[in-house]
């Protein structure tokens, strides 16, 4: 990831920005034009239907639980990458 210099006085911008990518309608728009899922809980029902019901988009529940940090004989490096991934 390239930073800017100085990227502390556009903390307010980036925020901002981010809030407005996380605009149910928003995101809805930007999900039905790549085809994939996105964070936003609340997302869904502007959502193309297609897009909404397919499974590999949006996997089931159980089989979401199913996909990071499951049991395993060593969940430690299965654990560290969810972890990074969530940072």
């Amino acid at each position: 990831m390239v930073r800017h210099a100085d990227h502390t006085s556009r903390r307010a911008e980036a925020h901002l920005f981010v809030n407005y990518l996380m605009n149910s309608k928003v995101i809805a728009k930007i999900t039905n034009h790549i085809g994939f899922a996105n964070a936003n809980s609340v997302a869904p029902p502007p959502l193309d239907a297609s897009i909404a019901s397919d499974t590999v988009v949006y996997p089931p529940r159980d089989q979401q639980q199913r996909l990071c940090c499951g049991e395993t004989e060593d969940y430690r490096p299965i654990h560290a990458l969810c972890s990074m991934r969530t940072r």
